[in-house]
C-alpha cells in the first residue's frame, strides 16, 4: 500500500463572491424585450435577420447623435427633434418615418461607416427599412431607444473615450434571431454568453499580465513583434470587444503619461485586433460593434476560416492570444481540408487521420469527413505563435471521448500545455436553443519540454452562471437567477498559479464551491480532461481511504478484484423461458426483486447472467444500483445498462457489491460520471475499473463478512418468498369466499 502521506493536498481558501446583471445591462434588455414586441405587432419586416439589421442601424444613428451631443453639437435623435426635420423637410411635422430614413442616410455617408474598399459598414444598401408611413411606430422606437444608454461618452475623449458598458449587438442578437439558426449547423450562430467571455478573457489576461515578454509587447515596448488577438469565427465581436476592454485596463494600469495612454489604445484598437466570420451579416455586424467601442471597423473581415485562402493565412504562427467559440457539428471532408496547403496546414488532422501508421484512418481518408470544431482547433493552434494562448469552447467529445479524441488530446499534449478546462453547465447555451453539454478549454503553445509530468492542471466545474432560461410564448427567455460560479472559478485560477510552483502534491484542492481543483498531469485519468473526474468530492474520498491505517485495509482499484465480463456474455434472444433484471429492479439496499424478475419476459434480447455475478448499474449511479444474482430456476438475462463483474479469486462478489456502496467509492463513481444531462448521466466501464475501494487485508475478516452478506441476503429472500406466499394464499382464499361454486368443482 502506498503511503498516507502520498495523497495528502493543499487545500486553499474559498470565495463567494458572485453577481448579477449590470443595471445598465438588465434596463437594455427590458428596452430590447420592448422593441422586440413592437417590432412584432407593429413593424412590417421579413424576418428576424431584417429585425436585428435595423435595430443594429438604430442603435448606431443613437450612437452617431450622443457623440455630436458631447461634441456640443445639436441631438437630433428624439421626437422633436424629427418633427422638426419632418416639418423643414416634407413640410409635415407627422412624417417622423421619412424624416428618421433621411437622418440616417446622411450619417450612413460619415467615412467612419466605410471599410477600406469604399462600401458601407451597413450594407450594400445603407437605409433604414422602416416604411415612410409608419410614423407611430418611428416615434416608439426612437422613445425606447432613448430611455437606455447603453453607450457612454465623455467630453474629452482624449483622456477618456467612449465605450459600451457591456456587449450591446451580444445582447440585441440574443433578443431578435436567437432562433434562427438552431438547424443550420455551419452557419450555427450560438452567441457566447457574457459571463463565458468575461470569464475566458480575464483567464487569459491573468496570466498575460504576469509574463514580462506578453505584458511588454502589450504595452507596445516591443514594436517589433507586436501583440496580435484573434477571434477567426468572431460573430458580432464579444471576444474581441472584451478583450480591448481588458487590455485598456492593463495600460491604464501600467502606463502613467496620459498622452501614451491614449495611443496605445488607439494603435490596440486600430492595428491588434482582428476578427473573421464566414456570414456576412456577423462581419457587419461585428465591425459596428467594433466601432461602439471606438475600434478600427476594417480589422473585422469576411471569409472561410477552415476552407480556402483568406485573411488569416497572413497571420499564421503570429497570433498571441486567441478566443472563440466555433460552430459545432459541421462536417467538412478529410480530403478538402488537407490539400489546403501547408501555408494553412492541418497537421493535427493529417497526424490523427491519416496518418501512414494507422490503416483505420489511411482506409477512411478520402471520404472522411471532420467535424467544424476539430478542424478550428487545428487551425487555430496552427496561428498561434511560440508561447501564444488559445482559450476556446468545445464540445465534451473531444474534452473526454475516447476512440480519436484520445488521439487528438494526445497530439495536442506534445504541441500544447493545457492550462486549464472549465466544464460549463447545460444553460450556458440555451437562449440559443441548445443544451450540448460544453467547456472552456485553455492551451498554451509551448515544446513539450517546458511543461513536465509533474505541472498542473487546473480543473473546475462550473454548474451555475447566474442565470436561467426558460420558454416564454415559445421563446428562451434568460432570467438572472442565482450566482456567476465563473467569477470565483478565474479567480481561484488567478490566485493559484503561483501555488502550483512550490508544489508536488499530485492534487491542489482550490476551492469546494464551485468545485476547482489542480491537477497534476501524472494522476489524469485515462487521458481525459474532464473536470468532474477530479472533483474535491473524489479527491476527498481517495484520501479518505488512503488514510485508513495500511496494516487492515488495502486500497485496491475495481478491477484488481474483479473481471469485467460483459462483452464475454452471449446476448440471449427473448423468449418464454428468460426472464430479465431491469435497472429497476435492483434496490438500493442490495436485493433483486425476484417477484418483478419472474414476471419480466423479456421482449428484446439481453446479457446472459450467472449465479454469483455482481451487477452493476452504470446509468444514473448516483443511484446506487449493485447487487449479487442468486440462484434462479430459470434462465436470466440483464439489461445492457449493466456491467457485469465475477469476482477474482481470493475475493467474494457480495463483499465487493457492499464496498461499491460505501460513501467513500459512491463519491468516486459520482464523480466519474458524464451524459448530456442529469438523467442520463452513465459511467464508463475504463473509469469504473479505477474506482479505489478499501479492502480488508484479513483473509479471515473478508470470510466472515462474505458469511455475514450471504446469510443477510438469504434470509431476506426467503422472508420475501414467505410474504409472497402468504399473499398467494389470502388471495385464494378470499376467491374461494367469493366463488363457492368454483370451489366445489373437481
Amino acid at each position: 500500500m502506498r503511503s498516507r502521506n502520498r495523497r495528502k493536498g493543499i487545500q486553499a481558501s474559498d470565495a463567494t463572491s458572485g453577481t448579477r446583471l449590470q443595471p445598465q445591462q438588465t434596463a437594455f434588455s427590458q428596452v430590447l424585450n420592448a422593441l422586440r414586441e413592437e417590432f412584432h405587432s407593429a413593424g412590417r419586416f421579413d424576418d428576424a435577420n431584417a429585425k436585428l439589421d435595423e435595430i443594429s442601424k438604430l442603435l448606431f444613428l443613437k450612437f452617431h447623435e450622443e457623440k455630436r451631443r458631447v461634441e456640443g453639437k445639436a441631438y437630433r435623435f428624439s421626437t422633436q427633434a424629427l418633427q422638426r426635420l419632418a416639418e423643414s423637410q416634407f413640410n409635415d411635422e407627422n412624417a417622423l418615418a421619412k424624416a428618421l430614413g433621411g437622418l440616417f442616410e446622411e450619417i450612413a455617408k460619415d467615412p467612419l461607416y466605410q471599410n477600406p474598399d469604399g462600401t458601407s459598414v451597413f450594407g450594400t444598401y445603407p437605409r433604414l427599412n422602416i416604411q415612410p408611413t409608419d410614423d407611430k411606430f418611428a416615434a416608439k422606437v426612437v422613445e425606447l431607444l432613448n430611455s437606455t444608454e447603453p453607450v457612454r461618452f465623455y467630453p474629452d475623449e482624449k483622456t477618456r473615450p467612449r465605450e459600451a458598458d457591456f456587449d450591446v449587438l451580444n445582447q440585441a442578437f440574443g433578443h431578435f434571431v436567437r432562433d434562427l439558426f438552431r438547424h443550420t449547423k455551419e452557419d450555427a450562430q450560438y452567441m457566447t454568453p457574457p459571463e463565458a467571455v468575461t470569464a475566458m478573457v480575464d483567464l487569459a489576461f491573468s496570466d498575460i499580465e504576469r509574463n514580462p515578454d506578453c505584458l511588454n509587447r502589450l504595452l507596445g515596448k516591443e514594436t517589433a513583434e507586436p501583440y496580435i488577438i484573434l477571434d477567426p469565427t468572431c460573430g458580432v465581436g464579444s471576444f474581441l470587444i472584451a478583450a480591448l476592454r481588458r487590455a485598456n485596463d492593463l495600460i491604464d494600469a501600467h502606463v502613467a503619461d496620459p498622452k501614451a495612454c491614449v495611443q496605445l489604445k488607439r494603435r490596440l484598437r486600430e492595428c491588434l485586433v482582428w476578427g473573421q466570420d464566414k456570414v456576412d451579416r456577423m462581419v457587419r455586424l461585428a465591425k459596428l460593434n467594433l466601432l461602439l467601442f471606438g475600434g478600427n471597423a476594417a480589422s473585422i473581415v469576411q471569409g472561410n476560416s477552415v476552407l480556402g485562402a483568406s485573411m488569416l493565412d497572413e497571420l499564421h504562427g503570429k497570433v498571441d492570444l486567441i478566443l472563440t467559440n466555433p460552430p459545432f457539428g459541421a462536417k467538412f471532408k478529410l480530403a478538402d481540408l488537407l490539400r489546403t496547403g501547408e501555408r494553412q496546414g492541418y497537421p493535427m488532422l493529417r497526424d490523427c487521420f491519416a496518418a501512414n501508421g494507422d490503416t483505420k484512418s489511411r482506409g477512411k481518408a478520402p471520404g472522411r469527413t471532420i467535424a467544424s470544431e476539430i478542424a478550428l482547433l487545428d487551425r487555430c493552434l496552427q496561428l498561434l505563435r511560440p508561447g501564444g494562448r488559445l482559450l476556446i469552447v468545445l464540445p465534451d467529445n473531444i474534452v473526454s471521448a475516447k476512440g480519436i479524441y484520445k488521439k487528438i488530446r494526445k497530439w495536442i499534449d506534445t504541441k500544447a500545455s493545457v492550462k486549464a478546462v472549465i466544464q460549463l453547465p447545460s444553460e450556458a447555451f440555451a437562449q440559443a436553443g441548445t443544451r450540448t453539454k460544453t467547456s472552456i478549454v485553455y492551451v498554451q503553445k509551448e515544446k513539450p519540454s517546458q511543461h513536465t509530468e509533474k505541472s498542473y492542471i487546473f480543473m473546475a466545474v462550473c454548474e451555475d452562471m447566474g442565470y436561467k432560461v426558460v420558454e416564454r410564448i415559445g421563446t428562451p427567455t434568460k432570467l438572472p437567477r442565482g450566482r456567476n460560479e465563473l467569477i470565483d472559478i478565474v479567480d481561484s485560477y488567478s490566485r493559484g498559479v503561483t501555488t502550483t510552483l512550490a508544489s508536488e502534491a499530485p492534487y491542489i484542492v482550490s476551492i469546494q464551491e464551485p468545485a476547482a481543483v489542480w491537477i497534476r498531469r501524472d494522476s489524469l485519468l485515462n487521458g481525459r480532461w474532464t473536470p468532474s473526474f477530479y472533483s474535491p468530492r473524489r479527491l476527498n474520498a481517495i484520501e479518505a481511504l488512503h488514510d485508513l491505517p495500511s496494516h487492515s485495509y488495502q486500497v485496491l482499484p475495481l478491477e484488481h478484484l474483479a473481471d469485467f465480463v460483459t462483452r464475454e456474455r452471449p446476448s440471449k434472444p427473448a423468449s418464454q423461458e428468460v426472464r430479465c433484471i431491469s435497472v429497476l429492479h435492483v434496490g438500493e439496499d442490495g436485493t433483486i426483486n425476484l417477484r418483478a424478475v419472474e414476471k419480466n419476459k423479456p421482449q428484446y434480447p439481453g446479457r446472459l447472467c450467472k449465479e454469483g455475478d455482481i451487477l452493476f448499474a452504470r446509468i444514473n449511479p448516483r443511484i446506487q444500483r449493485v447487487s449479487v444474482v442468486p440462484k434462479l430456476p430459470y434462465v436470466t438475462t440483464c439489461s445492457s445498462e449493466f456491467e457485469i463483474l465475477r469476482a477474482r479469486q481470493g475475493y467474494s462478489a457480495h463483499v465487493i457489491a457492499a464496498l461499491l456502496r460505501l460513501p467513500w467509492v459512491y463519491d468516486q463513481i459520482v464523480s466519474l460520471t458524464g451524459g448530456t444531462s442529469s438523467s442520463h448521466n452513465r459511467i464508463k466501464d475504463t473509469e469504473l475499473r479505477q474506482v479505489l475501494l478499501p479492502v480488508p487485508s484479513s483473509a479471515e475478516v473478508l470470510m466472515a463478512l462474505d458469511t455475514v452478506l450471504k446469510q443477510a441476503l438469504t434470509q431476506r429472500y426467503e422472508a420475501d418468498d414467505l410474504l409472497r406466499r402468504a399473499q398467494t394464499s389470502l388471495d385464494a382464499l378470499l376467491e374461494r369466499d367469493v366463488n363457492p361454486s368454483d370451489a366445489a368443482t373437481p
